[in-house]
């Protein structure tokens, strides 16, 4: 056997050992669950709707945090509609009417304008309001599980520009299906996990320099 070809075959298995290592623990490493304590707010990021608001009134229901922050999303092809007379509710509209049905006093729920399209423009908008809310210090981020460390990475980025300290508490949602240690075997979870590194990859490499 030529030193080649063993070299190829060393390297073939060194590779192979490392995704054995590594493919397992992707999923797990995608989930950022910080120990709960009450907050001055809570931040329901948009999408998945069910999963994150049921997330949402249990906590306020249990007394950690008694507002709710919803920021105004703009779901792709809304404007046609609303060209045609078509009003298409949005997450926030979603996950207000859901919290309301649930016993969330209409008062503590706040909705924020903005029309955003993205996790980091949703941070962006949160940023806004606490520097209009300077006695807010602290916030919970309810999301799915897979979405959790990305989140938190970016609120993170966007408000380290506040002039003042804030703790930011990673919530994954208890009612999320993602398979996190054996993501591989569950449809939904692969694509979720693809996903997510994909654009784990676009914030670190581009979006956190922005």
């Amino acid at each position: 056997m030529s030193r080649k070809i063993k070299s190829l075959l060393i390297t073939a298995a060194a590779l192979l050992l490392l995704a054995f290592i590594l493919v397992p623990r992707m999923g797990t490493f995608l989930v950022l669950d910080h120990e709960l304590r009450e907050a001055d707010a809570m931040v329901v990021l948009m999408g998945s709707v069910p999963v994150r608001t049921l997330e949402a009134v249990d906590l306020y229901r249990e007394g950690y945090s008694d507002k709710v922050l919803l920021v105004r999303s703009c779901p792709g092809g809304r404007e046609l509609l609303e060209e045609k007379g078509i009003t298409l509710p949005g997450h926030a509209e979603q996950t207000r009417m859901v919290a309301d049905e649930l016993g969330v006093e209409d008062e503590d729920l706040v909705v924020l304008e903005g029309g955003a399209r993205s996790t980091r423009e949703e941070a962006e908008i949160i940023r806004v309001y606490l520097e209009e809310n300077s006695d807010l210090d602290s916030l919970i981020l309810v999301t799915s599980s897979f979405h959790t460390r990305r989140s938190y990475a970016i609120f993170n980025r966007a408000l380290a520009e506040l002039e003042r300290e804030l703790t930011i508490i990673s919530r994954a949602s208890r009612y999320d299906a993602f398979q996190a240690e054996r993501w591989w075997e569950d449809r939904e979870s692969s694509k979720q996990v693809v996903f997510e590194y994909l654009k784990l990859a676009h914030f670190y490499g581009w979006e956190q320099f922005r």
